[in-house]
């Protein structure tokens, strides 16, 4: 079915519902009412008065749910938007800040309450990395800070990062930085002049 108008409100009517050149089909709610209207404006084809004020309070009708569809379709897309704005902010908070250092990407969909797959999936898009990525970043970051500033062993830090097994954390250190756990605090620290009168920079070089 289709229906054919025209009129001073007639443009902005058809944008209002999100009908536009490059993209003249959209998904609608309502159906079943939409169909009735149609129904109506159908049954009013007579070419009377009454039958034409029919017609135009129809299609008003018929207008506003297409409407209505479009500023519903909006508030749900962004509703999922900020759901899922909020359950990255959740993973990411469970990742680097939970009790248990051993935290899995699994563990944190299971306790956001959504799936592995959909986690990594929004997370990939909020983040531009993968949950994994992330965390294996901010464990080798934080990796690295603990070996500039601190005495502790290897193993300990290795430990206290959530990795069971020293070797494994110290090629996962080695694949990120380039060297070994051990080189990496061997290493002094450079203090380089800045830009600026007065203005010093501290950096490990690699």
């Amino acid at each position: 079915m289709w229906v054919g108008f025209h009129g001073i409100l007639a443009d902005e009517l058809v944008a209002r519902a999100g009908f536009a050149p490059q993209s003249p089909v959209i998904s609608c709610r309502n159906m079943d009412k939409m169909s009735l209207l149609m129904d109506q404006l159908l049954d009013s084809r007579e070419l009377t008065f009454v039958n034409e004020l029919m017609r135009t309070g129809y299609l008003y009708q018929l207008m506003a749910l297409l409407i209505d569809n479009g500023r519903q379709q909006a508030w749900q897309e962004s509703h999922l938007e900020n759901e899922e704005k909020l359950y990255v902010r959740t993973a990411v908070n469970l990742l680097i800040n939970s009790d248990d250092p051993q935290m899995k990407v699994a563990e944190a969909a299971r306790l956001i309450g959504i799936s592995r797959g959909y986690l990594t999936r929004i997370f990939r898009k909020e983040m531009g990395v993968s949950p994994q990525e992330f965390q294996t970043r901010f464990r080798m970051e934080k990796a690295g800070d603990l070996l500039r500033s601190t005495g502790s062993p290897v193993s300990n830090i290795a430990e206290v990062l959530g990795y069971t097994d020293v070797l494994s954390f110290s090629k996962c250190f080695s694949r990120y930085y380039g060297m070994s756990p051990t080189a990496f605090r061997s290493q002094k620290t450079v203090v380089i002049r800045g830009e600026e009168k007065g203005t010093f920079v501290s950096e490990h070089p690699l």
